[in-house]
């Protein structure tokens, strides 16, 4: 019990506890200013470590690596709880790992803490075995992998690698055990479905290189028709028949092909393989038509190849793809949707390849995320103007202050003698019960003059009052008594009832109490009119504006910054896909000079059909 009733005296507790409920809440831009001002106010110290572990997880959110590296590393060598000192160490190797900063990643995730949990764990394997992989150190990639504490999806994955791994490690026979064992699972969820269409591409992919078209045929059969890996598949099985010089079962995954998107490469380098087709197998006619159309279509997504190269010359480029915000005003900057959208199709389908690369994605989200920030200090300077108009209008009431404060006094000098009077009120309200004399203010002007004259004569009877004149003085007195007390049931007759008394009594209670409560309201009023002429805001607020200006002058810099940073990354996207277009568009034009130039079959004569 005693520990029970033991009150912390700690001031922080308070503070943290708010700083917490907003990152639990999802408000980590507003925990992350918050706990910056109570560390510059001095309420934590620089090396607490719950608040740095703290700190570190939110500027790594914020995409800020040096900062978050700092924070954490201050007390890293510190005795922290696990809870608190895994999840931002591992945040901060993801932001790592997605910025495509291999060397440094392989570095800090080679030194984890001894108490991660099974799930944080298995993530730290899978990233670092993807490194190692990209090394083609993969025998220490299997090492890793092959123990890997995982289950559901992390484990399916890390089966995944642990396939390609084998693969690339000249050991195709557990490399294709490992992702045949994936393909074949049954799982209903979308990314599952991914992945196992994914594990059987790549088993394909093995055996087409290998020559072993059969098996890379039978492997394709397990990636779905419509799914995110359909188009690469379908090629890969035209490619399975073409390679073979099975040509006439090349054309049906081709023609396909050619009913979707043609803005994604496999489907524009099916409309070549098709008329390639048909030129091997000699329709001419047809092998003319092929190279024409797909002349017609890689040109037309040339053009809007140009088209989208224009677009990313525009100022505020990537936000065409940033989620739209409907009916919602969330504006921090720490809570942006990972997956971008947009209803630009073309756009959409030629920056899939972008948006499945780390470090466009990070980059994109921190884009973002500025891009929220100078929403942020425009509405910040909204507020400031508003502010400054109203400091300047306070200000000048400043000459009615001295008026606004004698009024007030005397409002609660009134107040006080009310108070008084009521008290007298509830005093003669008690007596009611035991004397009638409480009802004499009820008494008309001549009900008080006859009371008035029954105590004059009471006061001349006891001057007459002798030894010989008692007895008489008594029954006189006695006389008066009853006269005194008819009068006084007269006036207590016509008198208000003792229930409408209490009635009014209590609701004289109410308007007092609600008297005391706005005299409350104008003290607290006149108080903040007072400070604020002294806190002399009007001229504090341009300072604040000062500030304002110059946060908005760097922070567009910064979205300046990262859209030219984005526009690069998409820029060269663009130049491959332009070389590939323009090599194709090279094939069709030669192609179509190859078919041109061969003479035509000759027509069948009656010799070679044997007839006579």
């Amino acid at each position: 019990m005693r520990k029970r009733l033991e009150v912390s005296t700690d001031i922080r507790e308070p503070v943290f506890g708010e700083i917490y409920y907003d990152y639990h809440l999802g408000h980590h831009f507003s925990a992350l200013n918050s706990l910056i001002g109570a560390k510059q106010a001095g309420v934590f110290e620089i090396d607490d470590p719950t608040t740095e572990m703290l700190l570190g997880d939110l500027y790594t959110e914020f995409g800020l690596p040096r900062e978050g590296d700092v924070a954490i590393s201050r007390v890293q060598a510190q005795d922290i709880p696990s809870s608190t000192r895994n999840m931002p160490w591992l945040r901060y190797g993801k932001l790592l790992y997605q910025l495509g900063n291999d060397a440094p990643t392989e570095n800090y995730l080679r030194k984890p803490p001894s108490t991660l949990t099974s799930y944080q764990e298995a993530e730290r394997r899978l990233m670092l075995a993807n490194i190692l992989i990209r090394k083609r150190s993969f025998n220490e990639a299997i090492n890793m992998l092959k123990s890997m504490p995982a289950e559901g999806a992390m484990a399916n994955y890390g089966v995944y690698n642990l396939g390609i791994a084998y693969l690339q490690g000249d050991q195709p026979e557990e490399g294709l055990a490992r992702l045949d064992s994936l393909a074949n699972q049954n799982v209903t969820d979308e990314e599952g479905l991914n992945l196992k269409d994914k594990a059987a591409l790549a088993v394909a992919y093995y055996h087409i290189q290998n020559e072993d078209y059969e098996l890379g045929r039978q492997s394709l059969l397990r990636v779905r028709l419509e799914g995110p890996y359909s188009n690469q598949s379908l090629l890969a099985l035209a490619y399975s028949h073409y390679l073979n010089k099975a040509y006439a079962e090349t054309l049906p995954a081709c023609l396909e092909l050619q009913r979707r998107n043609p803005a994604d490469p496999a489907v524009q380098e099916a409309f070549l393989l098709s008329a390639r087709v048909y030129e091997e197998m000699g329709f001419k006619a047809q092998a003319l038509a092929g190279y024409r159309i797909a002349n017609k279509v890689l040109r037309e997504q040339l053009l809007q190849l140009e088209k989208t190269s224009l677009k990313i010359d525009g100022e505020n480029w990537p936000d065409i793809m940033a989620p739209r915000q409907v009916n919602t005003e969330d504006l921090d900057p720490l809570n942006v949707k990972q997956i971008p959208a947009t209803n630009d199709a073309i756009t959409a389908g030629l920056f899939a390849k972008l948006f499945a690369s780390p470090k466009f994605n990070e980059g994109f989200r921190q884009y973002q995320q500025v891009s929220r920030l100078v929403q942020l200090l425009e509405e910040r300077h909204r507020d400031v103007d508003a502010l400054q108009e109203i400091a300047k209008t306070l200000e000048n009431r400043k000459d009615n202050l001295s008026v606004s404060a004698d009024r007030q006094q005397a409002l609660k000098d009134q107040y006080v003698a009310l108070i008084k009077r009521w008290q007298d009120l509830q005093l003669r309200f008690k007596q009611m019960n035991s004397s009638a004399e409480a009802y004499t203010d009820a008494a008309s002007q001549a009900e008080n003059a006859r009371l008035q004259q029954l105590n004059r004569l009471g006061r001349k009877l006891q001057k007459l009052k002798s030894a010989g004149t008692e007895r008489d003085v008594r029954d006189i007195q006695a006389r008066l008594d009853r006269l005194k007390s008819i009068t006084l049931f007269e006036i207590a007759r016509h008198a208000a009832s003792r229930d409408e008394i209490f009635d009014k009594l209590q609701q004289s209670t109410a308007q007092l109490r609600l008297t005391k409560s706005r005299l409350a309201v104008l003290d607290n009023l006149l108080s903040d009119n007072q400070q604020i002429q002294k806190a002399a805001y009007s001229q504090r607020l341009p300072i604040l504006e000062k500030k304002i200006n110059e946060l908005e002058v760097r922070v567009t810099d910064a979205k300046g910054q990262y859209r030219d940073y984005l526009k690069n990354l998409a820029r060269s996207l663009l130049q491959e896909r332009r070389d590939t277009l323009t090599n194709y568009l090279g094939e069709t034009y030669l192609g179509t000079e190859r078919v041109e130039s061969k003479p035509a079959p000759a027509a069948p004569t009656e010799e070679s059909t044997g007839k006579s």
